[in-house]
């Protein structure tokens, strides 16, 4: 018994070490790299620095985690308190959009764009990576658990939708919310080829964008590979640590 376990427990740290490995190499390699940053330039003019790429980089996350949340969740509500015709239809057209990623659209998506003038806009480069598929699967699924004879209830009251929705739906939904969030932060801010595609000059690029640029071989470029992966993994750690409470 006492080998076996020792077994295993052996092949769980090479596993750990196997997985663990490059990112604690990335991350010892960087250090030299930290001090550089603050004086980081990206571009020929010199007039780009790291609070520009990392201000870009947010802007995307922020406005894709928003934009999401935002249209999954009413999407949702009307699903599933105000159903349509067709509703099942509507549910699950939007799911074929995870088979059709935004790489393969990106063309046609870029010239729509460029006729919008949305080149190198934040609206332009939040709005394709829009993704309400996965959001409007879990919005649904949380908010079929709220009893109808509660919400009924509520309409016989007098309660109006957005009282409705700001007493019942909202507050039944918030671990939804906090988990699509989430999801849609780290997808916007781990976006690399649709900024790069997008961008018209290095004030618009993003961190990731940034870190190419730096060249893989540049402590710098790895520094700033660790401090990007600085805010999904906080993120991660507050969510995990509100779980546990």
């Amino acid at each position: 018994m006492r080998t076996r376990t020792l077994t295993s427990l052996a092949i769980l740290i090479t596993g750990v070490l196997l997985m663990a490995g490059p990112t604690l190499w990335l991350v010892m390699t960087s250090l030299p790299g930290f001090a550089g940053l603050t004086a980081l330039t990206i571009g020929f003019s010199g007039d780009v620095g790291l609070f520009d790429v990392l201000s870009n980089s947010l802007t995307l996350a922020a406005g894709v985690a928003l934009v999401s949340t935002l249209v999954a969740f009413l999407a949702a509500s009307i699903l599933v308190f105000a159903p349509v015709p067709g509703a099942t239809l509507v549910f699950w057209l939007p799911r074929l959009t995870l088979l059709y990623p935004v790489e393969a659209r990106m063309i046609p998506t870029r010239q729509g764009r460029g006729t919008l003038g949305l080149i190198s806009h934040p609206a332009g480069m939040i709005l394709p990576v829009v993704n309400t598929a996965i959001g409007m699967f879990f919005f649904r699924q949380r908010l079929r658990q709220i009893p109808r004879e509660v919400v009924e209830a509520a309409r016989l009251d007098g309660a109006g939708p957005l009282r409705i929705t700001r007493d019942i739906v909202l507050p039944a939904a918030l671990p939804a919310v906090a988990a699509v969030f989430t999801v849609a932060i780290v997808i916007g801010w781990n976006q690399y080829l649709w900024p790069l595609m997008l961008a018209r000059g290095p004030e618009s690029y993003t961190g990731l964008v940034a870190v190419s640029f730096l060249g893989a071989g540049s402590a710098e470029a790895r520094a700033l590979a660790v401090l990007l992966t600085a805010p999904p993994l906080l993120l991660a750690g507050l969510l995990f640590a509100r779980r546990l409470q």
